[in-house]
């Protein structure tokens, strides 16, 4: 297995290296696969599944993962981070010795998705939080996102599921209590999707 790399004081394995271990262990010539599929793609983002089947054709893992076009193999960065998933999802003996979860190339597009978001607050300090509680539309009770930015006042129910998981993995406020009913809105229309 390659040297994995020390982020924060965990070690996280490249996806190749997890292919090359799972692969040793359950062959293609076998009968396992591994399978890729784009399951949603916009202008704006990717997201794509990966699924483990045994050899009887049954799924025994899947992972999931989304990334946001136009830069650099987006495409293929999105698929490699959902192979990493599906596998450790499949067993997580398979991230090497530290046994970390999400793998390198997966907390290298994080770490590019921060430094994205941090230089958009530099430039745009306007569209930060605003409101601390829901809005609610008259009659149909839709939670409205109460964020600056081009979703705000919008309903929450009509974001497509890359704006979803773009939020989730990308907006920092969320992570803060007090916006987890905007955090568990996004999740579970994400959750609804698949």
């Amino acid at each position: 297995m390659g040297k994995p790399i020390n982020l924060k004081g965990n070690l996280y394995s490249k996806v190749v290296d997890r292919m090359r271990l799972f692969r040793n262990d359950f062959p293609a010539e076998k009968g396992w696969a591994v399978l890729t599929e784009p399951i949603n793609l916009s202008n704006e983002a990717v997201v794509f599944e990966v699924k483990i089947n045994n050899p009887e054709g049954v799924t025994v893992a899947t992972g999931f993962s989304n990334n946001i076009l136009g830069r650099d193999k987006a495409l293929e960065k999105a698929e490699t981070v959902a192979i990493g998933r599906a596998i450790a999802n499949f067993n997580p003996k398979y991230g090497g010795d530290a046994h970390e979860f999400a793998s390198e190339e997966e907390m290298q597009k994080f770490q590019e998705n921060q430094n994205i978001t941090k230089k958009h607050d530099e430039l745009f300090p306007e569209k930060k939080a605003v409101d601390l509680e829901p809005i609610e539309t008259e009659g149909d009770s839709a939670t409205l996102w109460p964020f600056n930015g081009k979703n705000k006042d919008k309903p929450i129910a009509d974001f497509n599921i890359p704006t979803c998981v773009w939020y989730l993995e990308n907006f920092d406020q969320l992570k803060d209590p007090q916006y987890k009913t905007y955090r568990d809105m996004l999740q579970s229309r994400v959750n609804t999707s698949v």
